[in-house]
């Protein structure tokens, strides 16, 4: 049987292995403290099919959808419109007919560009989340913004909420369903029919927004 090797191995004090294939076709293992390799080894004999098809689909993606060399021309997405990436003179970065990337900045441009989409993001998602918090009458203690890949909202039972930068590159309303479903989690911590009938009455939109990250979630990347 061929033999799957591991691109990074994480350990903490879970009591589970996890498989994640990441966006690059890399296999990332989550493992507990005491997991020895052989019982690693046996998960991923167990779940090779699984893991073959994943690593397959992602480089099929990376084909499609190459990663950016943040040249001109290039297309990247902003509160779900595409802007064609253009290097001016500008003194910072700024969205108008097109993304303009300040020239002095370019020694970093994906940094500097991941940290606008940040700023943007938390000022959007404070908002949104201030207003439909109070629609759904619930609070929360704190609002973070993350470097998620997949997991573009989520809450703790402390009442902290985390929403990824990433889906600020995503339409308002799709937007707005995150932050919605993430707050009605404070109220019903699963996905029950009473959970969805509290985000309908938020956000009547739900099944169109869920709709659109179904289609077009692969477009909210710089990488």
């Amino acid at each position: 049987m061929q033999t799957i090797p591991i691109d990074k191995l994480l350990r903490s004090r879970r009591r589970t292995i996890g498989l994640e294939v990441t966006h690059d076709a890399a296999l990332l293992v989550r493992a507990p403290l005491h997991a020895s390799l052989e019982e690693i080894r046996r998960v991923l004999r167990r779940e090779a099919d699984w893991i073959l098809e994943k690593k397959a689909l992602a480089r099929r993606h990376m084909l499609r959808h190459p990663p950016k060399k943040f040249a001109s021309g290039e297309i990247f997405y902003y509160l779900g419109r595409p802007y064609s990436f253009s290097v001016t003179d500008a003194d910072e970065i700024t969205v108008t007919g097109s993304l303009e990337f300040p020239r002095h900045l370019a020694s970093d441009v994906r940094g500097h560009l991941k940290n606008w989409y940040r700023a943007r993001a938390l000022e959007t998602l404070e908002e949104r989340a201030r207003v439909y918090a109070g629609e759904i009458g619930c609070s929360y203690r704190r609002l973070r913004i993350s470097n998620a890949r997949k997991r573009l909202g989520s809450c703790s039972l402390r009442g902290n909420v985390n929403f990824s930068w990433r889906i600020i590159m995503a339409p308002l309303h799709v937007i707005d369903y995150i932050v919605v479903h993430e707050l009605v989690h404070l109220k019903e911590h699963n996905h029950s029919a009473r959970f969805w009938d509290r985000v309908r009455a938020a956000f009547p939109r739900h099944e169109e927004s869920r709709r659109w990250l179904r289609e077009n979630g692969h477009l909210l990347t710089i990488d």
